[in-house]
């Protein structure tokens, strides 16, 4: 069986750090490596995820990447929510400061089969803030109410992926950008509106559940890019990836 094995996401810790990291979700490893957990722990500043509907996910002997021994296997119907945002005000608005939005996830099964619009990471229902999906075998996002697609590519079942959702004013125009597997994926022109720092983050669906991934997820972490240079150390690009039997 081929999984995607990381060469250098070393760089991409390193830059997330410096860049700001605000919140960091391991999967496992905090909660005590086992068991179906229902508050995911924030290593970074405790702003803990706690279930709010569905059923608890299984902690499962399996990291995403080197120094991760363990990740969260979801079967769709879970929701975690991080209560206010993690990001503040400052990182949204048509002008707000940048930001990523991080996580390696492996879906077990097509999602078509899974149900339409299988929500990874959201904030509400992509309406005034963001989701990052799986849409008929596909990645995709909504940001401020604007959907992005691209219907073909980066999709596989029982493989890591690596999802990342950036804005940055200085990257395609300032629009948001789905990064998979360090490869541009869609860009968005929709932005995230402040209000949206009222409420929460889910992970693993949408906030009223019913739209859930179903798989394993691991290292979700929340960045604020303070200045464009940081982009050129977030590791994007050079997020190099090789395929193993």
């Amino acid at each position: 069986m081929k999984k995607l094995v990381c060469v250098m996401m070393v760089i991409t810790f390193v830059a997330a750090s410096q860049a700001g990291l605000v919140a960091h979700y391991g999967m496992g490893e905090a909660e005590g490596g086992a068991g179906s957990p229902t508050t995911l722990i924030d290593d970074v500043a405790a702003q803990n995820a706690t279930l709010a509907s569905g059923t608890a996910g299984t902690i499962v002997a399996e990291g995403a990447v080197a120094g991760s021994t363990h990740s969260l296997l979801l079967d769709g119907s879970a929701s975690y929510e991080t209560g206010a945002n993690v990001l503040g005000t400052d990182h949204f608005g048509p002008t707000g400061d940048g930001w990523s939005i991080e996580a390696w996830v492996k879906p077990t099964v097509d999602a078509a089969a899974g149900g339409p619009l299988d929500f990874v990471l959201s904030h509400g229902h992509g309406g005034v803030g963001y989701a990052i999906m799986a849409d008929g075998n596909q990645w995709g996002i909504f940001v401020g109410g604007v959907g992005a697609f691209q219907a073909a590519g980066d999709f596989t079942v029982g493989q890591w992926h690596h999802l990342a959702l950036v804005k940055d004013p200085t990257l395609n125009g300032g629009a948001t950008t789905l990064y998979v597997n360090g490869n541009q994926h869609v860009t968005d022109s929709g932005w995230i509106h402040w209000l949206a720092v009222v409420n929460g983050n889910s992970i693993g669906n949408q906030v009223s559940g019913g739209h859930g991934f179903i798989g394993q997820i691991d290292e979700v972490s929340f960045t604020a890019i303070p200045e464009p240079a940081t982009m050129a150390l977030l590791g994007l690009g050079a997020l190099v990836l090789r395929r193993r039997k």
